[in-house]
């Protein structure tokens, strides 16, 4: 009886404490739930605070618990490093801080806009809600999004709320040398340090793809996100032409940043590249603001100014020509022939001038820089008041007397003359610095030159003719004029293996037979190489969306019949296109009306089986894309036309062309987008025509051009375009891809009640 007394006591003991444990953990979840709900509002309620849309919040009711402030926990480090090893440190161990509520062993957070949930005396940790953190493709640049909320000071209690201090735009930012577009190469570094460091390891593998790596001893995760445009085709240039074209009539080119379009020449940005000839007349000063690049030759006449590179390449001999007041501000190159004329105006080179060729012909010029040239000046040349500011190296024979068929009248250098073959000079031509020759002879016909001669060759002054300075020779030095000294009593000497007419020599005679070199010559510079883009034909991708849309579309969520009618359905009320995917026969809107375009959340895509012709007025509203894909004509000849974007953001309005379509942009129409349409092997590109009366494209264009780039059209391209892969492909491999990073700080403090 004793025994089976004790036995009822151990159980009834026994029941009880399992009994009370069970209730209690019943009791810790139960309030742990509680507190979960209650954090997710807090979440909810910072997040507007973060904003600006409230200025103020209270923690919710954690019933029994309390909250603890802890603004001096957790950290976060963001770094930025280019392909050369410069880094943006974006920010540098930024305190998170945090909200916690423990119950029992477990402890429940809210940090940096997320909710995190930990249990002690584990290093695991979990995501409850995530921060919002986001990773997004904006046009073909995956844009990496981070809004931190920063939890400042400290304080306990039931009674907490929260208010703004302020919001701090980390990047892009002054301060930095970075900036948006990411460079292509660069490394986007994020370190957190927090007691909940693996669901922040988690946050980032979710949001980008990448896989974080951890420092356990330290609490600390790391992501490390490389720039790649994933192909070698980005839009780099306002024109990408694959045929020759012709800019007249006061057109122009030029660009812009991320700030969107301010004012006319704001920026030195916008190429023009041609797999063809460029021809650039006008006498109504275009302008070009970028470089100028073309596989074949130039034409420059009457006035317009090149401000970036000009690199021409053209077969030998195939001549560009440059006339009356054209003015180059950098480097001028082409590897075929070169001819300069004047009338009227004058032509100005304001730096190096590089020919592969001959030199035709130069006339009323002057170079600012140096002038290389690869082949010859023959002496049939008309050389005509010129002056070189620097230095001329001539690949072949320089013939500065005017003994054939072409005249000289003033050619002045103020630098050396380099020669790999024969020169030959006469008084019209001023040389300030030295002459130098590695040809068989340098022959001075006439005039009085004050510069040193040096030749690997022989050295003949004829009759008439006078050098102030030394003459050096490795060959034979025949003076049938005169050598003499400076008016400061130097020069006047003659050096050569063997020397005639000594006494004609002023200064000494030394016969020793000198060795000649380091003449300069090889410092003559090659023409640099035109390098054309070679693009991808949109046709595979325009087919791939009809077959894919003619299945599966989200034609139901607009009024389809509104957007291929050619009547006034989209006014005074916008036709509106939420995101999604859409097949469309045509796609017209007429003068006065407007179509919304509302990419908020999600891009829109629309196969237009057929033209497009837009003459009213295309609002890309949101942060997302729009694409068209059209097996037609894409149309805008309507002063009304226009597509309006935040910031003139191009990349977010893209139209894509079949190859041997056709593109207008005239009378007044304002496009912002990027017009694509490359050929393919067997197919011409797209055909482009920019015309008439203030057309304004702000963006960039591929395709060739239908007639010439005339009558005040303006082309002003979006320097962002340049880290856009045009096909939106993804890189090689998994990795993730930023294109621009957006980082801010939002500080948010308590104040108890």
């Amino acid at each position: 009886m004793t025994l089976l007394f004790a036995i009822v006591i151990a159980v009834s003991v026994t029941v009880v404490v399992v009994g009370g444990q069970a209730l209690e953990d019943r009791q810790q979840a139960t309030s742990m739930e509680g507190a979960s709900t209650s954090f997710q509002r807090l979440d909810a309620d910072l997040a507007q605070v973060a904003s600006g849309s409230q200025q103020q919040v209270s923690v919710p009711d954690l019933g029994s618990g309390t909250a603890k402030v802890q603004g001096d926990r957790g950290a976060i480090t963001i770094t930025v490093t280019d392909s050369s090893g410069h880094d943006c440190p974006v920010v540098d161990e930024e305190p998170l801080g945090r909200v916690v509520y423990e119950e029992g062993d477990r402890t429940l957070a809210y940090q940096g806009g997320g909710i995190f949930e930990r249990t002690a005396g584990t290093d695991e940790s979990a995501v409850v809600s995530a921060p919002p953190i986001q990773y997004q493709d904006r046009g073909g640049a995956p844009t990496l999004s981070l809004p931190l909320v920063v939890i400042d000071d400290k304080t306990t209690g039931n009674d907490v709320s929260f208010e703004r201090v302020g919001k701090q735009e980390q990047f892009p930012r002054d301060s930095c040398s970075l900036e948006n577009p990411i460079p292509d190469g660069s490394i986007i570094s994020i370190t957190v340090t927090s007691d909940f460091y693996q669901a922040w390891g988690e946050v980032f593998q979710q949001r980008t793809g990448e896989t974080p790596s951890y420092d356990h001893s330290a609490n600390k995760v790391t992501v490390e996100i490389k720039r790649s445009s994933g192909s070698d085709e980005t839009i780099d240039n306002a024109l990408s032409m694959s045929s020759s074209t012709k800019i007249t009539n006061s057109a122009g080119i030029d660009s812009y940043g991320a700030g969107g379009y301010g004012s006319r020449w704001e920026n030195n940005g916008g190429d023009v590249v041609v797999d063809g000839d460029i021809k650039i007349d006008s006498s109504g000063s275009p302008q070009i603001h970028g470089d100028v690049v073309a596989t074949g030759k130039g034409k420059f006449t009457n006035e317009p100014d090149v401000y970036g590179k000009t690199i021409l390449g053209g077969h030998p001999h195939e001549r560009t020509k440059v006339k009356n007041d054209a003015r180059f501000h950098d480097v001028f190159t082409t590897r075929g022939d070169l001819s300069v004329d004047s009338g009227p105006g004058s032509p100005v080179f304001e730096s190096d001038v590089i020919v592969g060729g001959d030199v035709t012909r130069i006339r009323e010029t002057k170079i600012k820089g140096d002038l290389h040239v690869g082949g010859g000046v023959s002496d049939d040349v008309h050389i005509d008041h010129v002056t070189v500011e620097g230095d001329v190296y001539v690949g072949g024979t320089f013939d500065g007397a005017n003994d054939g068929s072409g005249t000289r009248n003033d050619l002045e250098v103020q630098g050396n003359i380099s020669t790999n073959d024969q020169l030959a000079i006469e008084d019209s031509l001023d040389f300030q610095g030295d002459v130098l020759s590695a040809g068989d002879e340098v022959r001075v016909v006439s005039g009085t030159h004050e510069a040193d001669i040096l030749s690997e060759g022989d050295v003949v002054i004829e009759s008439g003719a006078t050098v102030t300075g030394n003459v050096t020779a490795a060959g034979t030095v025949t003076v049938d004029g005169d050598v003499v000294e400076t008016a400061s009593d130097t020069g006047g000497d003659v050096t050569a293996e063997t020397v005639h007419g000594k006494s004609n020599v002023e200064g000494d005679v030394d016969e020793s037979g000198p060795s000649v070199g380091g003449l300069g010559y090889e410092d003559l510079r090659d023409p640099l190489e035109p390098d054309v883009p070679e693009y991808d034909s949109a046709g595979p991708r325009i087919d791939d969306k009809g077959t894919t849309f003619s299945t599966d579309d989200d034609n139901g969520r607009t009024d389809v019949s509104a957007l291929e009618s050619h009547s006034d359905e989209c006014q005074p009320d916008p036709c509106q296109v939420p995101p999604g995917q859409y097949d469309l026969d045509s796609l017209h809107l007429t003068p006065g009306g407007t179509l919304e375009f509302q990419a908020n959340s999600e891009s829109i895509e629309v196969y237009v089986d057929g033209e497009v012709h837009l003459k009213g007025e295309v609002k890309v509203q949101g942060s997302e894309s729009v694409r068209i894909y059209t097996t037609g004509d894409y149309v805008m000849d309507d002063g009304s036309g226009e597509i309006g974007i935040s910031n003139d953001e191009a990349s977010r309005f893209m139209v894509y062309m079949k190859p041997g379509n056709e593109a207008e942009l005239s009378n007044g129409a304002n496009f912002t987008g990027v017009l694509y349409g490359p050929g393919s092997d067997s197919e011409p590109a797209s055909e482009i025509k920019v015309v008439n009366d203030d057309t304004v494209v702000k963006g960039a264009l591929v395709g060739q051009p239908k007639q010439s780039i005339s009558n005040d059209a303006v082309i002003h391209y979006d320097e962002r375009l340049s880290s856009v892969d045009p096909l939106h492909r993804s890189p090689d491999d998994d990795s993730a891809n930023v294109g621009y990073l957006h980082v801010t700080t939002t500080h948010v403090s308590p104040t108890s009640e």
